[in-house]
């Protein structure tokens, strides 16, 4: 066999090879499918959780995306609620199960809505703080619980991502903590954290967990607390106070959503 003759063969056999691994890797893609999640209604910034499972593939998905290389079948949409700062977000996909074909993407959407809950309302004159039940809002309901335990001048109230009720106690210079399981049955509160300016009114606690207190009796005053210290003990010096310009004896305090702008009213 001559010299120009293995050299031709040699060259067939590469493009042979060449052809039949485009071939093997078209088929390899068409043999595979995708699936698109569309997912609305979270404040920005907000991941969300939505679990797409068929067999043992398990996939996590937290925003807008597609899933590519699935096999194909019918694979398993299920939104989880997230709990955010006592904020439930409710998800519902449009479909609980989704069929993805060879070399096809099929589509399911996910919706968030906000769970209405319950309210919970500070009677400075009584001393008492009262939880009206979510489901009874619109038809001029009793009180469904009410805590009196270490109340003297309650104002402003918040959560945190825990679940705990935080009450700024104005008769006394502090802000008390109530447990997340003991809030419907009278509780009485941790100890109380002792403000360094006077008459604590707003109180609120951002995305890190520090607690943010507004004063009445300090005039543009709003101090920091840090999440390590009210997590560890209950009296301190605050981490930081703002002096808030031209803004005097600020009763509430709130934290947008992302970017968590602070809010104060009077």
């Amino acid at each position: 066999m001559s010299r120009v003759r293995v050299v031709m063969l040699s060259v067939l056999a590469l493009v042979l090879a060449v052809v039949l691994a485009a071939c093997s890797s078209s088929d390899s893609s068409s043999a595979t499918g995708s699936l698109a999640v569309t997912m609305s209604g979270l404040p920005s910034g907000v991941n969300g959780v939505v679990q797409v499972t068929m067999g043992s593939y398990a996939q996590t998905v937290s925003a807008s995306a597609t899933l590519s290389g699935l096999a194909p079948g019918t694979y398993t949409i299920a939104p989880q609620t997230l709990s955010l700062r006592r904020n439930a977000f409710n998800g519902s996909a449009s479909s609980s199960t989704v069929t993805v074909s060879a070399g096809n993407t099929a589509s399911v959407s996910v919706s968030y809505a906000a769970q209405r809950g319950d309210l919970w309302v500070p009677d400075y004159s009584a001393n008492t703080l009262d939880m009206f039940a979510a489901g009874s809002l619109e038809s001029s309901p009793a009180p469904s619980a009410t805590i009196n335990g270490g109340l003297n001048g309650p104002t402003g109230v918040a959560f945190d991502a825990s679940g705990n009720l935080w009450v700024g106690n104005q008769g006394v210079d502090a802000v008390v903590r109530y447990a997340a399981a003991s809030l419907t049955s009278s509780p009485s509160p941790a100890a109380p954290i002792t403000t360094g300016a006077s008459k604590p009114a707003g109180v609120a606690l951002d995305v890190n967990g520090n607690l943010w207190v507004t004063h009445q009796g300090t005039a543009s005053a709003v101090e920091e607390f840090a999440a390590a210290d009210i997590a560890a003990k209950g009296s301190y010096t605050p981490t930081a106070t703002a002096t808030i310009g031209g803004f005097n004896n600020a009763e509430q305090a709130v934290f947008d959503p992302p970017p968590y702008n602070l809010r104060l009213s009077r």
